[in-house]
């Protein structure tokens, strides 16, 4: 028992000092080899050259030395003394590819190009049936920008494994990259004839590739395949789909329509692509062609998406509306026709379905429009009290909350308001209701008067850039700076938010009475908020006398942070008493007293507004082009001169 514990002892003690001999040659090998890296870095070469060759003498397998040895050669373009190094190696060590790869590389770099396409082929030779090792020499042969070569080799390949998926999509982007977009679409197309799921990988592919060229390619490649395939396959209707996302992605939205349209007609899978294609279009601004697409849906009471439809499209026309208002870009009646379309398509989807699972935001958007547009308090009411009789739900009394806090608001029962905005905004937390309730609630202390209560209210929602009530929230927070002298509160600030509450209430008059001071010949605060807001008021009832209180503060010279939108007033009302005129100005809906009040500021009381021709109207428009270049109109206004030169037939 003595002398097999004995014999034990001797064989762990021999094996434990095999193992710490052997580390101790592996550590001093390594430290050689970092002294012949050392010494070749500080430009000894032929020391180190001697030091690698000693290295390799004693272990001519050692791939450390080799891997240093022939990239030495390779820094120093001794490409063949790299090459005969690496393939003495080689031989002995044939599936050590990464070294392999290195000898095509360098034929590639000696210029040898046929050579280093032939050391590189050898090695997938050697290496038949490892898609792995045809991969790294394809990404080694691409890295030299031999793109057609690993296109042409993975081909090969896989033929000899027989997978026709296999290497699709690297062959598919060495064509890309060597510029032969008709191949690397036919090899697309063959990936979704054998896979359809493939559709969103390959559209990811082809959209990392930013050429409008390589997309007009896909477009002709994807449209002839598909003619040849068989009508309502699913290959046919990938292809059909990749073409929508193609139209889309190189801005032919009609096509787009066309062709998502007829595919749906084929469909049998409850797919709807001309759905998808609309919301789209509403997302792009695409208005028109939105609006005609979801008619497909929207004039089908039995069509499953007849509800959603209705609602979204009613949704484009009050983004398109409060868009074309916020940005004074509402010409003639275009926002007002939109709300009203907005609010038939909300109110007829009420009465038909009730039980649409999305009603309470079809109530609320029904509310907003009769407060907002309409400036209807009892159609208010009428739709708020259907979204309180909801039941089941904590969102839908936070909506109920939120409709009467905008409610009480329009009725100038600030305090009430208060409380049901605070209310909505604490059930709701996050999403837009709690955006929208927070921005009331500021919007309501400004109408109260409670200015420092206002500005804490938006502080948060300030920073949320991707709201759409950010926007409204930046802009008040403008009034409230404006109007703040030393922190307290202007006696123009007071004037402005009185005047606001009236306008948004309905009440253009008394907001037009309220925004006289502003209008002295001195400058004051708000000032040129309060000539923005008379000149929108005016455009509705009294053009003319909005045009004379544009130019008059135009021609006083007076600073503006609001200038250019000024002159963009301006130029809108002269368009529109110039194309007025033509059937005679309609009388002033106003009353007599308050226009003649603001003609003393203007001047008409001495000397007649002079009718605008159509040049001083291209002149005004001009005047912006000439003032911001680069401004916020300069597209609709050089749209709009455009026109009124093929109107006026003018060179």
């Amino acid at each position: 028992m003595k002398f097999k514990t004995a014999r034990r002892l001797l064989k762990l003690t021999t094996f434990l000092f095999i193992l710490v001999f052997c580390a101790e040659v592996l550590h001093a090998q390594q430290a050689e080899i970092r002294y012949a890296d050392q010494l070749f870095r500080q430009g000894e070469h032929e020391q180190a050259f001697q030091l690698y060759a000693e290295l390799l003498r004693r272990n001519p397998d050692n791939l450390a030395v080799v891997d240093r040895k022939s990239a030495a050669y390779i820094s120093l373009k001794q490409y063949d003394d790299a090459i005969r190094v690496l393939e003495n190696y080689m031989k002995r060590n044939p599936d050590q590819i990464n070294l392999g790869i290195r000898i095509g590389e360098a034929w590639h770099m000696a210029g040898e190009r046929e050579k280093a396409i032939e050391a590189w082929h050898e090695l997938t030779r050697l290496n038949a049936r490892n898609a792995q090792a045809y991969r790294i020499v394809a990404e080694a042969m691409s890295n030299r920008r031999e793109y057609d070569a690993a296109s042409y080799m993975l081909m090969e390949a896989r033929e000899l494994m027989g997978n026709r998926q296999l290497f699709a999509f690297d062959i598919a982007r060495n064509f890309t990259a060597s510029g032969a977009y008709e191949k690397a679409m036919q090899e697309y197309s063959q990936l979704l004839i054998s896979n359809s799921g493939f559709l969103v990988t390959i559209q990811r592919q082809i959209a990392r590739f930013d050429d409008p060229y390589f997309r007009d390619v896909a477009i002709m490649e994807f449209e002839e395949i598909s003619r040849n395939l068989p009508p309502d396959s699913e290959e046919w209707v990938a292809h059909r789909r990749m073409l929508i996302w193609l139209y889309m992605e190189r801005n032919l939205y009609r096509r787009a329509v066309v062709t998502a349209r007829n595919l749906e007609d084929r469909l049998t899978d409850l797919s709807y692509p001309l759905y998808e294609i609309a919301r789209t279009l509403m997302n792009l601004n695409e208005f028109e062609l939105a609006a005609n697409a979801f008619e497909r849906y929207t004039s089908n009471e039995m069509h499953p998406l007849f509800a959603e439809s209705r609602e979204q499209k009613a949704l484009m026309f009050i983004s398109r509306a409060r868009y074309l208002i916020d940005n004074n870009l509402d010409f003639g009646t275009e926002a007002a026709s939109m709300y009203e379309q907005a609010y038939a398509l909300l109110s007829e989807l009420e009465q038909v379905k009730t039980s649409y699972e999305n009603r309470p935001n079809v109530l609320v958007l029904l509310t907003e429009i009769s407060l907002d547009y309409l400036k209807d308090a009892e159609r208010a009411r009428k739709w708020h009290e259907q979204v309180a009789q909801l039941r089941g739900r904590v969102a839908n009394q936070a909506l109920a909350d939120y409709l009467a806090g905008r409610i009480y608001m329009f009725e100038q029962d600030f305090v009430r308001a208060r409380i049901a905005l605070t209310r909505a905004n604490r059930a709701a937390r996050t999403g837009e209701l709690a955006e929208k309730s927070r921005y009331f609630l500021s919007l309501n202390d400004f109408y109260a008067g409670d200015f420092e209560f206002s500005k804490l209210q938006m502080k948060s929602l300030r920073r949320q850039h991707t709201s759409y009530y950010a926007n409204n929230a930046l802009k008040l927070n403008s009034w409230l700076q404006e109007g703040m002298i030393q922190d307290s509160a202007s006696v123009e600030l007071k004037q402005f938010s009185e005047a606001m509450f009236h306008h948004n209430s309905g009440d253009d008059v008394k907001a037009l009475e309220i925004l006289r001071p502003f209008f002295m010949p001195v400058d004051a605060p708000l000032k040129s908020h309060a000539l923005i807001l008379a000149g929108n008021l005016f455009r509705k009832h009294d053009p003319q006398t909005g045009y004379a209180l544009m130019n008059r503060f135009i021609e006083s010279g007076l600073p503006s942070s609001m200038k250019e939108q000024i002159l963009w007033t301006r130029a809108r009302l002269s368009d529109a008493i110039f194309h007025l005129s033509a059937e005679g100005l309609p009388e002033s809906g106003l009353p007599k007293e308050l226009v003649e009040s603001y003609h003393i500021y203007t001047g008409q009381h001495q000397s007649p507004l002079q009718i605008p021709d159509i040049a001083t109207v291209i002149s005004h428009y001009e005047d912006i082009i000439l003032e911001f270049p680069q401004g916020f109109y300069g597209s609709e206004v050089r749209t709009r001169i455009r026109k009124l030169i093929q109107t006026a037939s003018l060179p």
